[in-house]
């Protein structure tokens, strides 16, 4: 590593969406003299490096850790069978984490730990090893104060919410740990800091009774106790977008809590996949893109841990044709399991000769969303989509299947007026839903507006690139880190 530069370890979720903006942080690290290094478990690690470039005066380096359970693609669709044993398997890697810190320390002292907030070994893996810990938290702030609310929500009876998860196959595969409470409380006002009043229903889906059993509640509140070695949170977003629910986390969290995003290349720059895909992409795409007219495609996506029952596909494959918009459409193989290749393949020849769209396996999604022929995203609303599409200007039509994707279409979609639910999903809810995204002009002025937002906070002087310089300050001496932990306990 480079002499005298600082060094920052950086601890991933072994998740595609997870992954992402941590590589991005990396390279804006790296880009600002750090040397870096990236820690993730073994299969991932293979992956990674097959697409890993290195960039001149960038001291970046990769490194792997044993764990049970392979996942090459990151955890996905493929692995939903095996959601508690992912989770054990990461918190089995506390003991190997910590004493592969204190050997890369051994080499270069490091100047601090950040690991995603769901990564359950990372912090106490830091703080074993002597270094001071920092969270990435991988979403919205509005996201954080509920997921940092837990035990007061526990306690007044508001979670685990009665309900099951939005997706039939979600539904399906937890049915059999499902049972109704005796009353729902489902309709009930849950009052949070810096966020509206909203109905319990509108809570994460992971927070509903059949998931939240499953996963099990010590494993949910176990995530909260890193916030006792976190000496700051650096937030996936932007200030601008929710300006209420960042000054609440502030009174939320012992340590600094700051948005730092959007970090992926903006706009007018050029868009890279580089490292960040763990599957290959289908840059064809991007040519097909070139020969359309500006904001007449419907770009469609779906991240990669949602899973269609053939119905369901069968009824969007129909709406898209149906709608009149050229669309764009990717279909992982793990995101329709029962479909099979063959019935997908007629599918894409049909969109191919009739000129309605293109159908290809996965996209380079921020490329894609930042093309001028792009006019409006149907996506299952994972926070990187959302802030993605966003930032690029592009309004969205969600259709939340898991995890926090209906609190995101709720709070960052409907509230700002930037995008709007999917609430018919039979073919002719699709054609008409995409047609209504389309045509809204309404909907491309304010995400228009939101777009600049989020591009200046990323650039020079604005809200996210100050919070990440003075972060960038701090690690430069790390007394300094401590004294803020210090600080914070006070």
């Amino acid at each position: 590593m480079a002499k005298g530069s600082n060094h920052v370890v950086l601890v991933p979720l072994p998740a595609q969406g997870h992954l992402l903006p941590i590589l991005y942080l990396a390279r804006k690290l790296a880009a600002h003299g750090f040397a870096v290094t990236i820690v993730n478990i073994d299969s991932v690690h293979e992956s990674v490096k097959q697409n890993w470039k290195n960039v001149p005066q960038q001291d970046i380096r990769l490194e792997s850790i044993q764990m049970e359970l392979k996942v090459p693609k990151g955890f996905d669709a493929g692995n939903m069978d095996a959601v508690a044993a992912f989770v054990d398997s990461l918190q089995a890697l506390e003991e190997p984490l910590a004493d592969l810190l204190a050997k890369l320390s051994a080499a270069r002292a490091v100047s601090c730990v950040i690991s995603d907030f769901y990564h359950p070994s990372a912090p106490h893996a830091a703080s074993k090893a002597g270094m001071p810990s920092v969270c990435f938290w991988p979403g919205m702030a509005s996201w954080a104060s509920i997921q940092y609310s837990q035990p007061s929500m526990i306690a007044a009876g508001y979670i685990p919410v009665d309900g099951k998860v939005g997706s039939f196959f979600w539904s399906f595969f937890l049915s059999e740990f499902f049972s109704k409470l005796p009353e729902s409380n489902a309709s009930e006002i849950v009052d949070l800091p810096g966020l509206k009043p909203m109905r319990a229903d509108d809570l994460p889906f992971y927070l509903r009774k059949d998931f939240y059993h499953k996963l099990g509640r010590d494993r949910f509140l176990r995530q909260l106790e890193r916030a006792a070695k976190d000496t700051w949170v650096l937030a996936n977003s932007f200030y601008e977008l929710e300006p209420q629910a960042f000054d609440a986390m502030q009174h939320v969290v012992p340590g600094k809590f700051v948005p730092v995003g959007p970090l992926f290349p903006l706009r007018d720059r050029k868009a890279s996949g580089m490292e960040a895909s763990l599957r290959p992409e289908d840059h064809s795409s991007i040519g097909w893109l070139d020969r359309k007219p500006p904001k007449s495609v419907l770009y469609v996506a779906f991240g990669s841990i949602t899973v269609l029952s053939p119905g369901e596909f069968e009824e969007l494959a129909r709406g898209l044709e149906e709608s009149g918009h050229p669309f764009l459409f990717s279909v992982p193989r793990e995101m329709v399991p029962e479909v099979g290749d063959d019935r997908v393949g007629e599918f894409a020849e049909r969109a191919a000769r009739s000129g309605a769209g293109m159908v290809v396996r996965w996209a380079p999604q921020l490329a894609v969303l930042q093309h001028p022929s792009v006019g409006g995203f149907l996506s299952h609303c994972g926070w990187n989509s959302i802030l993605e599409s966003v930032s690029s200007g592009v309004p969205v039509l969600g259709w939340p299947i898991a995890s926090e994707q209906n609190t995101n279409c709720k709070l960052a979609l409907q509230e700002r007026g930037i995008g709007m639910e999917l609430a018919d999903r039979s073919s002719d809810g699709v054609a008409s839903a995409v047609r209504e995204l389309m045509a809204s002009e309404e909907l491309r002025r304010n995400v228009a507006e939101i777009g600049r937002n989020a591009r200046a906070a990323a650039t020079a002087g604005g809200s996210s690139h100050r919070n990440l310089h003075d972060f960038f300050h701090s690690c430069q001496d790390r007394e300094i880190l401590l004294q803020i932990k210090q600080q914070s306990l006070i």
